[in-house]
């Protein structure tokens, strides 16, 4: 009958232990699935921001593109005026040619 309880007692004494060592466990658990949670939602916040700065990107580059064909049709315009001005100043020359002296 000692025998018994003893081992019962040791019985006892050792599933207190395995009951501990679940506690233990479980919050272990618990504790990793807040960190993975946490990092979750860091992942999720750095994914907006790269979306963010891929729109920011592309906004860039779409007005990139625009001022650059501002810029050849502002050069292609200066061009012409150019001309013109060209033109304008042969016919002042020639009107002053054809003027003749002054008295």
């Amino acid at each position: 009958m000692k025998n018994l309880a003893e081992r019962s007692a040791k019985v006892a004494e050792t599933l207190g232990m395995i009951v501990d060592q679940v506690g233990k466990v479980t919050g272990l658990l618990g504790e990793i699935a807040t960190a993975s949670q946490e990092q979750f939602q860091g992942v999720t916040q750095i994914s907006k921001a790269m979306n963010q700065l891929d729109s920011s990107v592309q906004q860039n580059a779409a007005t990139s593109q625009e001022n650059s064909s501002v810029a050849e049709e502002l050069k292609a315009q200066a061009g012409v005026i150019k001309d013109h001005v060209g033109n304008l100043m042969i016919l002042i020359d020639k009107r002053v040619q054809n003027a003749g002296p002054e008295i």
